[in-house]
């Protein structure tokens, strides 16, 4: 086990504030700035701390990318529950959020996220919480979609996505996503 479990309230205070560091710093910086020392310094707890309850940068950032990923499906639920004043002209902007958890595309941020996607998906150590993931924005995607009657393959639309972000990306912000999408979806 990578992950020690701690035994007394004060303990499970410091393992959460570890946590919620971890978390904050992969969202703000990405995978590679989630170490024990950065995660240590934001949290405010001791380094010790921070090996002593996750014996590897692994685990922690394992961690981090799980509680992300938790909070990105609240918000996702969240929309999808309330689809009912939302119409088909909506259908992309809703798209790019239950994918992207944004629909502005801000270029320093959407590195990051291909960033941390790109790298977790990249290490075996991360295939399952990358696999839930993928399972996850896929049953949004097809929710969303059916509950327009839009036919279209959810994962094929998320693969149209990521790559229209990536040439965004690459472009330095200098691409229409929307448009690029809007056509690419038929929309």
């Amino acid at each position: 086990m990578e992950i020690r479990q701690p035994r007394l309230e004060r303990a499970e205070e410091a393992v959460q504030a570890i946590i919620a560091a971890a978390t904050a710093e992969l969202l703000e910086h990405g995978v590679d700035s989630v170490t024990h020392r950065r995660v240590a310094e934001r949290a405010n707890v001791a380094l010790r701390s921070t090996t002593y309850y996750f014996k590897s940068v692994k685990a922690l950032r394992r961690e981090a990318l799980k509680v992300s990923f938790a909070l990105a499906k609240k918000g996702r639920d969240a929309l999808l529950a309330d689809l009912s004043n939302k119409t088909k002209a909506d259908l992309l902007e809703l798209f790019i959020y239950l994918t992207y958890g944004t629909v502005e595309f801000e270029l320093n941020q959407l590195s990051v996220t291909q960033q941390n996607v790109s790298m977790a998906s990249a290490d075996p150590d991360y295939m399952d919480v990358m696999q839930q993931l993928q399972i996850d924005v896929e049953g949004a995607v097809e929710q969303l979609f059916a509950h327009f009657n839009f036919d279209f393959p959810a994962d094929r639309a998320i693969v149209l996505l990521d790559g229209r972000i990536f040439e965004y990306v690459l472009s330095g912000g200098k691409t229409d996503i929307k448009e690029r999408l809007r056509v690419d979806l038929g929309l």
